[in-house]
């Protein structure tokens, strides 16, 4: 009995001592944080979203980056229980456009720099970038939940101007859960054809509101929980298995859960079947880190085939690389990344590396030298990995002193194949054209092995 009474208290404290709430990677449920690789108008391309709310009043916070990480647009929305707001990206004559598709109140900055209702269509100052959305809070304020039901925007505006958000906007607003649902889709109508956005959530993102105008800063570096104050924001860091680390700056915290020293994605340039490859990186954490502030990565991004593997060296014996031109075969440098890069593998060689608008896509990327890749005119699909190599320069380092390595990272693979038209005596010509789209797969690699 004793036993059994020991063994009840020690699981009590192993739930006293251990955090209550740790920033994760959201597993196919709803979250706090989505974050959306990429936005395109480009090439033809249309970008869909809708944002699906839980079951109560939500404060919801969405903002577009350009590709440097530089924030180009930023509003609120508010939505009631189980509500959903959807927009449209897409390209007009005199350049891209937000356009929302349903009445769901929007808040923005207007020319006189006050807080105003949005009109159903936002001109951006980008094309392509990416996208974050935030949960700040839930609204229990039975008034404030009113005029969200009411669609009351002009009430809400002037709620920051002279009302009680002018001095705190976390009047009558509470915590936030994991309560957001994302869906995004990028469609070409003229080629036919609908890429799936797989985004990145994160849970326990907060434990405290943060309801803000939209001019206000509010974004990834913003995470806390109950440790936080005191330097330990925790997060739950999976590198082969999961443990939760705490972190004195609470921006590695989040870093913690993109870093990856290498990510593999599919590719396909077969010709005989028309098709091409294009990939974007993203590095969430770019423009929330000052110029120095995260350890540079001497080797930068470097493209091999996977069927070659990763981890054979160019001489015997074998002690560990120090730089990027002692693993085999060599791979292809890709340019460094800001925030959002991209690149295409071509199917024939080029004398140098060359920046045009990519395949699929249209935004422009990077076509490597390919001469020098063990990917083209050998393989016409296949797997490729991504590499972050920082060798034994760790990138973070946690509150216990563990070591972590690589480079904050979503990669996003598309390929089409375009079998142009097939035709049936029935219907016609119909549209044989097709794509695909994945995030690229963490490498659980050990960086001493590299």
């Amino acid at each position: 009995m004793k036993r059994i009474a020991l063994a009840i208290f020690l699981v009590f404290l192993g739930f006293a001592i251990s955090p209550a709430q740790a920033v994760r990677l959201a597993q196919n449920e709803a979250a706090q944080v989505a974050i959306v690789p990429l936005f395109n108008t480009l090439g033809g391309m249309d970008t869909l979203l809708k944002v699906s709310n839980g079951p109560a009043y939500s404060a919801v916070r969405v903002q577009l980056r350009s590709s440097d990480g530089q924030r180009i647009e930023a509003f609120n929305i508010y939505l009631a229980p189980n509500e959903a707001w959807g927009a449209a990206l897409t390209e007009r004559p005199d350049g891209a456009v937000m356009t929302n598709t349903d009445p769901t109140c929007i808040l923005g900055i207007g020319g006189t720099s006050a807080v105003n209702p949005l009109q159903t269509e936002i001109p951006l100052s980008s094309a392509f970038g990416y996208i974050e959305i935030l949960l700040m809070g839930h609204v229990e304020d039975p008034d404030v939940q009113f005029e969200i039901s009411s669609r009351s925007c002009e009430a809400l505006a002037g709620r920051f101007a002279a009302g009680p958000w002018e001095i705190d906007g976390n009047n009558g607003v509470v915590a936030p859960s994991n309560a957001l649902q994302l869906l995004a889709q990028l469609i070409n109508v003229e080629r036919g054809t609908l890429y799936g956005l797989e985004s990145v959530h994160l849970a326990e993102f907060r434990d405290l509101p943060f309801h803000v105008p939209p001019a206000q800063q509010f974004g990834l570096s913003d995470v806390h929980d109950q440790g936080t104050l005191q330097g330990e924001t925790s997060s739950l860091v999976c590198d082969g298995t999961c443990e939760t680390k705490t972190w004195v700056d609470r921006r590695d915290a989040v870093a913690s859960l993109f870093l990856a020293v290498a990510r593999s994605a599919e590719y396909g340039v077969n010709p005989a079947i028309g098709a091409s490859s294009s990939f974007v990186i993203l590095n969430p954490m770019h423009p929330y880190y000052a110029d120095g502030e995260f350890p540079d990565h001497e080797t930068g991004l470097f493209v091999t085939d996977s069927d070659f593997g990763i981890l054979n060296f160019c001489f015997s014996p074998q002690p560990p690389p120090t730089s990027p031109l002692d693993i085999c075969p060599r791979p292809i440098r890709l340019e460094d990344p800001e925030a959002l890069s991209s690149f295409s593998i071509p199917s024939s060689g080029s004398s140098s590396p060359v920046t045009a608008p990519l395949p699929i896509l249209g935004i422009p990327g990077l076509y490597p030298d390919a001469e020098s890749s063990t990917i083209a005119d050998r393989f016409i699909s296949g797997t490729f990995r991504i590499l972050f190599l920082t060798f034994d320069n760790p990138s973070l380092i946690s509150n216990d002193q563990s070591e972590f390595f690589g480079l904050p990272s979503i990669v996003l693979g598309f390929t089409e194949y375009q079998n142009g038209e097939l035709f049936s005596p029935e219907f016609g010509a119909v549209r044989a054209n097709y794509g695909t789209s994945a995030l690229g797969i963490k490498i659980e690699t050990n960086p001493g092995d590299l």
